[in-house]
């Protein structure tokens, strides 16, 4: 995927040369497809500039005359008659991108409803930089300080939180929002478009008509040559739903799923359903296999690149990108994802919870015993804007935090390694799509009721996905290739920064111990219950398995393995910073 860059300086200062941000562009090519040359547009004094673009998926506009001049960038998908998308002020275009445009007075940022691709900016001064990329905008600087809470986030979590950055002073676009630069007085507004989940009076069946036909416009609206994308199927109900709605809207998408081998033997695996959806709809499908591990140390060190520091989820890249990398290579432009957020699929719990559980756990979350705990780290903040209001049902602010907690802080940082190397669209996060589930009734979006309504009613002989394609984690922090990376990079002077004093030590004298297995009739028993909890009813399921009250269990390996990510992260942000 193409990744954008703006910059625009304060009158009086020269103009940023666009040599420079060329080569900036030029840092976040990955190492292993060829180079495609940067598109660079200057109008209005303003320059921008786009990265590794590929031929889909890039919006340019420039208009005007010199009094009047304007432009703007867009990478990602905009789907129908987008109008007067590049126009500063004007209604937030439909689809998922990530937008900038400016005129003679000001520079916006746009993001989508539920900020599925970042936009980060910082202010100087003398300049405005924006970017899809953190690396890109550290490099501009020429400079990278360190904040503290990225360290804490990305440990606690595996993921930068709601609102964190590595570097200090770069901040970032909330969903469904804008940060307007007005260039006389040299200041930055932010602007967020409240999220309304105000039922219609409506009954069931228009409810889920009204969604069924969302999806259906959605997936007819795309503007991309589908014979040049591939759409990411897997077992579950997301990728199938789209598949069958792009099917009836005449569009025979060509399948990939990405699996090891040993998953095909498993008749309810990913690649297993897969395959079985494919021939039911009578279109083609190509198995992506993950078996042929590269160099642990290679592998690492593309993620870095790729990712920016943003998710720990390395398990679907151990082939050391090479599935993504032939995939372009091989004139594919794009990915459609079936990422999606119909609504919480499990009980209601506490608020505090439902923070945990879309990136927002801290340290202080974790029980006092926990290793993470004597590090004392600093506390991340909890944004106000995602924080339940007076009032708010817990049912409809745990769908709120699903649209614009866990999609912009989980699912935007999943995507990043991928949209190094190929663009990517998500239909089912729509703006039209989200509009119906913020209009439905309570009942119907809790559980994802309505959706599941829809997907049930499409293809019933074909089961649902028990089991992922992906190797496990376990096997991986089992592997003596990994532990020997760790030790190196956790005995380095460099992981101080990270973990300080005889942090590490204690970290590594935490992976040697072995985790006590619990046995016996109770532990089976409650292994039992928690997998059969979503199936009981909710006054029987709290009693016998209580709501999750804390963040997931955070083993010595798993943070190490964080820990190791983040000092990687950082020493990379440093030569960025001196490469211009």
């Amino acid at each position: 995927m193409a990744d954008l860059m703006v910059a625009c300086t304060r009158a009086g200062h020269p103009p940023e040369p666009v040599e420079r941000l060329r080569q900036a562009a030029l840092r976040l090519a990955p190492p292993e497809v060829p180079v495609r040359e940067p598109l660079v547009l200057e109008q209005a004094s303003v320059t921008g500039v786009v990265a590794n673009p590929t031929d889909e998926g890039v919006w340019l506009h420039e208009g005007g005359d010199e009094a009047a001049a304007s432009g703007a960038v867009c990478v990602g998908g905009l789907f129908g008659l987008p109008g007067s998308w590049w126009r500063t002020g004007a209604e937030a275009p439909e689809g998922t991108y990530g937008l900038v445009r400016w005129d003679a007075h000001s520079v916006e940022l746009v993001a989508d409803i539920c900020a599925t691709r970042t936009l980060w900016y910082v202010l100087t001064g003398h300049a405005f930089y924006a970017s899809t990329s953190q690396r890109a905008l550290v490099a501009l600087l020429g400079r990278f300080d360190l904040l503290p809470e990225a360290v804490s986030c990305f440990l606690a979590t595996g993921t930068l939180g709601p609102e964190v950055s590595w570097h200090a002073a770069v901040q970032r676009v909330p969903p469904d929002g804008r940060v307007v630069l007005d260039r006389r007085s040299w200041r930055v507004t932010t602007h967020e478009t409240p999220a309304d989940f105000t039922p219609l009076k409506e009954d069931d069946e228009a409810q889920i008509t009204r969604l069924r036909e969302a999806i259906t416009a959605t997936c007819g609206a795309l503007n991309i040559e589908h014979d040049r994308w591939v759409l990411a199927l897997s077992g579950g109900c997301d990728s199938r739903t789209l598949l069958a709605f792009l099917v009836e809207k005449g569009v025979r998408p060509h399948c990939v799923t990405w699996t090891t081998r040993a998953s095909l033997r498993k008749p309810l695996s990913d690649a297993s359903i897969a395959r079985l959806l494919c021939r039911r709809y009578h279109v083609d499908h190509e198995l992506l296999f993950l078996d042929d591990p590269a160099d642990l140390e290679t592998t690492v060190t593309r993620f870095v690149a790729a990712d920016e520091g943003r998710n720990d989820e390395i398990a679907g890249y151990l082939d050391g990108f090479a599935l993504w990398r032939d995939l372009a290579n091989n004139g594919v432009q794009g990915i459609i994802r079936g990422d999606e957020s119909f609504g919480p699929r499990a009980r209601t719990m506490a608020a505090e919870s439902g923070r945990r559980q879309v990136g927002g756990a801290r340290p202080s979350d974790y029980p006092p015993g926990h290793l993470l705990r004597s590090l004392e780290l600093p506390e991340p903040a909890w944004p106000t804007r995602l924080r339940r209001t007076e009032g708010e049902d817990l049912r409809d602010y745990r769908a709120r935090l699903s649209q614009q907690g866990f999609v912009p802080i989980v699912l935007a940082g999943l995507n990043e390694p991928k949209a190094r190397y190929l663009e990517i669209v998500n239909p089912l996060l729509s703006r039209q799509v989200m509009g119906a589930v913020r209009s439905l009734r309570t009942e119907m979006r809790h559980y994802s009721r309505a959706f599941a309504k829809i997907v049930d009613g499409l293809d019933r002989p074909v089961p649902y996905a028990r089991s992922s394609s992906t190797r496990p984690y376990s096997d991986l922090f089992a592997s003596q290739e990994l532990a020997d990376l760790i030790v190196r990079e956790l005995t380095a002077d460099e992981i101080k920064r990270v973990l300080p004093g005889d942090a590490a030590l204690r970290v590594l004298a935490a992976m040697a111990v072995p985790a006590p297995r619990k046995t016996g009739p109770k532990a089976h028993a409650k292994a039992l219950l928690k997998k059969t909890g979503p199936l009981l009813p909710v006054r029987v399921a709290d009693r016998v398995y209580p709501r999750y009250v804390g963040p997931n269990r955070l083993s010595a390996a798993r943070l190490a393995w964080r820990a190791l990510l983040a000092s990687r992260t950082i020493s990379m942000l440093e030569e960025d910073a001196a490469a211009l």
